[in-house]
């Protein structure tokens, strides 16, 4: 993960969502979780969002998840 990106966390189960931003380490945590399914998505300036498929957390759980990155494809007129 990089420095500043933004995190949305969802519970499949009740549409909660949980924000963060990734710290200076490229480092987020998502603590106190109610165990279910969730997805993680994962938006960088610069880049097509990107959207984890879904997991599932128990109680005590400690998850490491990383993004792959995909530049968006953007067009510019110059004149």
């Amino acid at each position: 993960m990089v420095p500043g990106a933004s995190l949305a966390l969802t519970s499949v189960r009740t549409r909660a969502v949980r924000t963060a931003t990734t710290d200076t380490q490229g480092g987020y945590v998502f603590a106190a979780l109610t165990p279910g399914p969730y997805r993680l998505r994962v938006e960088i300036a610069g880049f097509a969002p990107w959207e984890g498929s879904e997991v599932q957390l128990s109680t005590g759980d400690s998850l490491h998840l990383d993004a792959t990155r995909s530049e968006e494809h953007t067009s510019e007129l110059q004149s």
